[in-house]
């Protein structure tokens, strides 16, 4: 098994023990809400199709779904509130229990994408090939909503990495970095903002970008 595969692994491992544990704090992070907010601002009046990646118990897909969207969310971790929310939301809600790198989506079915802290967990030999997936799905002048862990050191040319349980990435991206892997992707960056996580002393940043819309 190369180093890519085995990373994979042990990151199906590592969100699997926190839910399992109770320990998933992103599900209930108020600042991840901002993420569904800025897109659904983006999406205006009409009925919208939406991937959610990393969907997890689906908080700030609601937001979506309040306003009229529909919502494909995909996880690595089924979550035990999926039934009821099925039921809830019936046909406007779909949930797959699978990894995105290598679930097979129709290219451009997608009018936005929305990352809600799964591209910081991924293995840095992925971001443009992740990047690039994420291009394919969505139909021309569709919209990227991205939350990454931030880091502030503009004069750095990449940002830090940490690691947590079961040696899960944690990568901080500076601004310049994260605009170059979106723009080898097909993406051209709206705009930035970053949010102050509260008691960590960190910030997320929040990155609209849209699909390249070639001639």
């Amino acid at each position: 098994m190369n180093a890519e595969k085995q990373y994979q692994q042990q990151m199906v491992e590592s969100f699997n023990w926190r839910y399992q544990n109770q320990q998933d704090s992103w599900s209930t992070d108020p600042w991840l809400r901002a993420t569904a907010v800025k897109l659904n601002e983006l999406l205006g009046e009409g009925r919208r199709r939406v991937l959610d990646i990393g969907v997890g118990a689906a908080k700030p897909a609601e937001v979506l779904l309040q306003a009229g969207h529909q919502v494909c969310g995909i996880d690595i971790f089924a979550h035990q509130d999926w039934d009821a929310l099925r039921a809830q939301w019936q046909g406007a809600l779909e949930l797959y229990k699978g990894d995105f790198n290598t679930w097979d989506f129709a290219a451009a079915q997608f009018d936005a994408v929305m990352d809600n802290g799964c591209m910081h967990h991924q293995h840095p030999n992925f971001y443009v090939t992740y990047l690039t997936k994420v291009q394919r799905l969505l139909k021309a002048g569709a919209y990227l909503v991205l939350n990454v862990y931030a880091d502030l050191d503009d004069a750095a040319l990449e940002g830090k990495i940490t690691f947590t349980d079961h040696e899960r990435i944690c990568k901080y991206f500076t601004g310049a970095e994260i605009d170059g892997l979106l723009a080898k992707a097909g993406f051209n960056v709206l705009s930035h903002q970053h949010l102050y996580r509260k008691g960590l002393n960190e910030y997320y940043l929040l990155v609209v970008a849209q699909k390249t819309v070639t001639a």
